[in-house]
């Protein structure tokens, strides 16, 4: 690709655990023939060095680039052959300090921009638009330019002020891909694992700009290496409402656990099927108590279930 034509895909590297994760990332971009701009943060290579044992320096960038992609993630070095992909201006490097760089402009070119691993300082700041380096910075104006942006967490569990981000993240149009591997695809080694997270974050790089090819995960799967679903038969219900689950059939409102476990067991009903006494008072939740109504459902009120003819399931199940 020439340079007056290059539109790379930027790689951001927080300093979460996890980069054998943007390693592998790296690797997928360059093997399918993309331009790629890095960005790493003063965190990050605190993190690589802890990982890996590798000093990423600004002045050594390419030396020390090759070094971490050559790397596997079960810590041998020299498992891939990266140094022909490194060669020429296929890869350029951004000092994460460098907020007057091309990635902070939204007139600079790029498909996207693939934050991983992600932590959660940097989902704070990406989604609270505080742009204190060029990572957040570079977030900001993907977004903001309507490019692709998928942020990879790796970070458990999750405070609620994490997934407020993560929603507001949502929201904004990114796509919040937690770094969790699958093993249904039969993984041999930590190095398939870690394969898996990555084709994952390409597959979502490419669903949104359709440029980068997946990696193989396993075969009898769709191009994601994820199983179809099965298509699951329509509930019937009243008034059109949302299917639930009643003891005997669909309901027309969400699920909830029945607070009187002991009576139910683990039969759930209806969200307006509590007990008129309220939850936990030990009743059976919609047994009756007193007789039905002219319509034959369950008399609101002290005497029976507070349950509405609008709001159950054609077949009660309680008498």
């Amino acid at each position: 690709m020439t340079a007056d034509r290059r539109r790379p895909w930027i790689v951001g590297v927080s300093g979460a655990s996890g980069t054998p994760f943007a390693a592998a990332v790296l690797r997928g971009l360059l093997a399918a023939g993309e331009d790629v701009d890095l960005v790493v943060s003063r965190a990050a290579r605190l993190t690589l060095l802890d990982e890996t044992g590798i000093s990423f320096r600004d002045a050594h960038w390419r030396e020390d680039l090759a070094a971490w992609l050559a790397r596997g993630a079960d810590g041998k070095p020299h498992t891939f052959e990266v140094a022909d992909a490194l060669a020429g201006e296929r890869v350029r490097y951004w000092p994460a300090g460098d907020l007057a760089a091309g990635p902070s402009s939204g007139s600079y070119p790029a498909r996207g921009m693939l934050v991983v691993p992600a932590s959660t300082a940097s989902v704070a700041g990406i989604a609270l638009g505080l742009s204190k380096d060029l990572l957040q910075r570079t977030a900001s104006v993907t977004l903001k330019e309507r490019r692709p942006l998928v942020v990879t967490v790796r970070e458990t569990p999750l405070n609620r002020a994490t997934l407020q981000q993560l929603v507001a993240l949502d929201e904004a149009g990114a796509i919040v891909l937690p770094a969790s591997p699958a093993f249904y695809a039969g993984a041999a080694h930590i190095q398939d694992l870690v394969d898996f997270v990555a084709g994952r974050v390409l597959d979502c790089g490419r669903g949104r700009a359709r440029a980068v090819p997946a990696l193989a995960r396993g075969a009898g799967r769709g191009a994601s290496g994820v199983r179809p679903a099965r298509p699951r038969r329509p509930a019937r219900t009243l008034s059109g409402a949302a299917p639930g689950r009643c003891v005997d059939g669909p309901v027309a409102r969400p699920v909830q656990r029945c607070s009187s476990v002991s009576a139910l067991g683990s039969r759930s009903v209806s969200a307006s099927s509590w007990c008129a006494a309220g939850p936990g008072s030990g009743r059976p939740c919609g047994r009756l108590r007193a007789g039905r109504n002219a319509n034959g459902w369950p008399a609101p009120g002290g005497s029976a279930c507070a349950r509405r003819p609008s709001r159950s399931c054609t077949r009660c199940g309680h008498s």
